[in-house]
């Protein structure tokens, strides 16, 4: 089993293999280079993502303030790509 298959398994509970390749079969893996932009505020996205490894900043940007958002995100049906 896979470390995606793992995140996959946890996320939703117990699939049947059939459907955990299904569902794991849809992601892809990427890459961002620091300073490089994971979802830009205002953007929208239907996609699920998981980090594998690093660190991310979530924050917005306010009355021209960056605002670094605090605790784990979940934004609406986890729209981050």
């Amino acid at each position: 089993m896979t470390l995606l298959d793992h995140y996959i398994q946890d996320y939703f509970g117990v699939l049947k293999q059939v459907d955990l390749k299904a569902v794991t079969e849809r992601f892809h893996e990427g890459k961002l280079q620091k300073g490089e932009y994971f979802l830009k505020q205002g953007q929208e996205s239907n996609n699920m993502s998981f980090i594998k490894t690093g660190l991310i900043r979530i924050f917005a940007n306010e009355d021209g303030k960056e605002i670094t958002l605090n605790g784990t995100p979940s934004l609406g049906p986890l729209q981050v790509t």
